[in-house]
């Protein structure tokens, strides 16, 4: 259950864009929806010149472009330590091949997942015991205060280029460039990893941003789109430049990559990136070692790259089985607890479960059930931990308020990780789930953004041609959804063997046809009749050289909900069904739950989420709703299923029950029964 977010526009001002720009205005009304309305704004999106910061803009830049030049002056050899993601891993390949074209001799490391993110003092013993006497760090490094301490006792020195928030401390180095560092100055600080290390690729080179984007623009773009930063300002440029050199490609490694995962020149956009090559490049360090994806990016022979890329991909297959076989085994535990179906983080910890897939298969319980997820794997007595969360609620507030149970956490709102005993386990929950009282007291409500509402009538595939200003699309800047108001539903129609469905929508003599995947008839909670709010996502079909809409519904709301409301009874009731907090509330009397009773007697049978359950039986109050339904259920006059959506459903010659028999409502009441 979403909350729908519409941005307010003033058409008439988008209509004076549209002819100050020369754009089309509903194209131009898209972008005031987003909050690009300055002109100069408005010029540099919509520019096809690729306009970046000077990276000395970028703090320490100075330092870390002398130092490499030193190194590359004398022959020194350099070490650079990456990351195993995809970002990691584009950012040491790009500075590994730059730094080798230059001159340098270059030995590189990259972390495994059991080894852990950032730079060990292991990894510093390798570099020395291999020469190196200058280390680099790509996509890490910020909070390596200790690690910075020993390989300055080895007598190394250290350039930590990286993009992650700096704690209180920077680490003893020659240079640390951090966009974020508090006393940075540059104009755009929202850089993936390889972004940075781009940057100090120009100063190494003395080579303008935009001129050497045209030789490494691929591995910056592919690296971006992966580590999901906002694609505006720099990145916008980057990506942008960086898809026509995708498009282009003379790299080995990246064209048979492209080849494996089946994507023609024509194919390549932000989106196809990042889920066609993106997921393979993690694939590598989730399933096996992130040098084979490294490999494959240096690899300068295009059979021996071929190779790779299939090697890849199987890793990409094995990791969506492993992920597929976690994930049901996360949800089983979810579904069959009710404290823990209840509970406002989602905790889940399985025996020898996969590091590699811990936080795919978090993200994925954050979008199936719209709450924060803990997803752990017990290894003995050491239990490791990947989190995610969804705005507006930071998993990494939380972890730090539970900070006492856990031996190591770090992280940011969206996604971190953690580890802790088997021992500190229970308590960890625990505290986890308390830290959400203490820092929200009930959980907000997931946001879909939506650009606008559109008209039904207005609809066709130019709307969809406006809409390629925005592009390229991708945080910060998704692709648009829509919101078609008041539609009433006509037909129902099961299509792919019953695994999706087809709606027949209406509204002021305008028909609609959209699809709705992966939702079966028994798991729609609407029926033909209803007139219901949709939000869409528009697309154009080719088929025998002619182009028809496509209309995809993303989210579908009931016309009337009070939806601050809504997360206030929500929150509550999750509280008091995983925390044992009872409800300040009114009192139930018995002409409610006769009232209710009534309904769910005539319906027979409703199903759907606290949006449609409220809608259906015609209350603002789902607390009292779903309190009311429970002591029903309790006391067996109707049978109540929740998961995923709650199913109602009526018990013909149902025994006579007294109500004060329910201790659902002597708890909530106080023993009394009112009316």
């Amino acid at each position: 259950m979403k909350r729908w977010i519409i941005p307010p526009v003033d058409k008439q001002q988008a209509q004076q864009t549209a002819q100050e720009f020369g754009m089309d205005a509903f194209g131009a009304l898209l972008l005031l929806s987003r909050g690009i309305t300055e002109e100069t704004q408005i010029e540099e999106f919509l520019s096809e010149d690729i306009i970046l910061q000077n990276p000395y803009a970028l703090p320490d830049m100075e330092q870390a472009a002398q130092r490499v030049c030193q190194a590359l002056e004398v022959g020194e050899t350099i070490g650079i330590f990456g990351d195993y993601d995809a970002d990691g891993i584009t950012s040491t390949a790009l500075l590994t091949d730059c730094l080798r074209k230059a001159g340098a001799h270059v030995v590189y490391r990259l972390p495994d997942r059991e080894a852990g993110y950032g730079i060990s003092r292991a990894a510093a013993d390798a570099f020395k015991a291999a020469g190196v006497s200058l280390i680099i760090t790509v996509d890490n490094g910020i909070a390596a205060v200790e690690e910075a301490a020993y390989i300055q006792s080895l007598e190394m020195d250290l350039v930590i280029t990286d993009h992650h928030l700096p704690g209180e401390t920077l680490p003893q180095a020659i240079a640390v460039v951090d966009p974020h560092r508090a006393d940075s100055l540059t104009a755009f600080s929202d850089y993936a990893g390889v972004g940075v290390a781009f940057m100090l690729a120009c100063a190494v080179t003395d080579t303008p941003p935009e001129e050497l984007l045209y030789v490494y623009g691929d591995l910056a773009a592919l690296g971006t789109i992966a580590d999901v930063v906002p694609l505006l300002g720099d990145n916008r440029s980057i990506v942008r430049g960086g898809l026509q050199m995708l498009r282009q490609t003379q790299r080995p490694g990246v064209a048979a990559l492209l080849a494996a995962a089946g994507l023609q020149a024509a194919q390549i956009s932000a989106h196809s990136v990042a889920f066609g090559l993106a997921p393979r490049i993690n694939a590598a360090g989730r399933m096996e070692d992130p040098v084979l994806a490294l490999e494959l990016l240096l690899c300068d022979d295009l059979a021996t790259a071929e190779q790779k890329a299939a090697e890849l991909c199987e890793c990409n297959d094995r990791r969506k089985a492993l992920e597929t076989e976690i994930l049901q085994q996360a949800r089983q535990q979810i579904l069959s607890d009710d404290r823990l179906y209840y509970a406002p983080v989602l905790t889940v910890c399985g025996e020898g479960w996969h590091h590699g897939v811990l936080g795919i298969v978090a993200a994925r319980l954050v979008q199936q059930f719209g709450r924060p997820a803990l997803v752990c794997a017990r290894d003995g007595d050491q239990i490791t931990g990947s989190a995610r969360s969804y705005k507006g609620v930071s998993i990494y507030e939380i972890l730090k308020t539970a900070s006492a149970h856990l031996t190591r956490f770090g992280g940011h709102e969206a996604a971190a990780g953690c580890s802790m005993t088997a021992q500190a386990y229970p308590a960890a929950v625990e505290a986890m789930q308390d830290a959400v009282l203490q820092l929200y007291g009930v959980l907000p409500l997931q946001e879909l953004m939506l650009s606008c509402k559109l008209n039904p009538r207005g609809m066709s595939v130019g709307t969809v041609y406006a809409a390629q200003y925005l592009e390229p699309c991708g945080c910060m800047n998704e692709p648009p959804v829509y919101g078609l108001f008041r539609m009433k539903i006509t037909n129902i129609t099961p299509v792919g063997n019953g695994k999706h469905l087809r709606l027949s929508l209406f509204r002021d003599g305008v028909g609609v046809t959209a699809m709705l995947f992966s939702t079966t008839p028994d798991t729609f909670a609407y029926r033909v009749g209803d007139v219901a709010d949709f939000a869409v996502t528009l697309g154009v079909n080719h088929y025998n050289g002619t182009e028809s809409l496509s209309v995809i519904v993303r989210d579908i709301h009931p016309c009337t909900v009070d939806y601050e409301r809504l997360q206030a009874d929500v929150g509550a009731y999750l509280n008091y069904r995983a925390l044992d907090i009872l409800p300040q509330m009114e009192p139930v009397t018995r002409e409610e739950i006769a009232a209710v009773y009534r309904a769910v007697k005539a319906r027979q049978r409703v199903y759907g989420d606290p949006d449609v359950l409220c809608a259906r039986f015609g209350t603002g109050n789902y607390l009292k709703l779903r309190l009311i339904l429970d002591v029903l259920a309790e006391l067996e006059l109707i049978r109540l299923t929740d998961r995923q959506g709650v199913t109602v459903e009526y018990i013909p010659n149902a025994a006579r029950r007294e109500l004060m028999d329910s201790h659902i409502l002597q708890a909530i009441n106080g023993k009394e029964v009112q009316g």
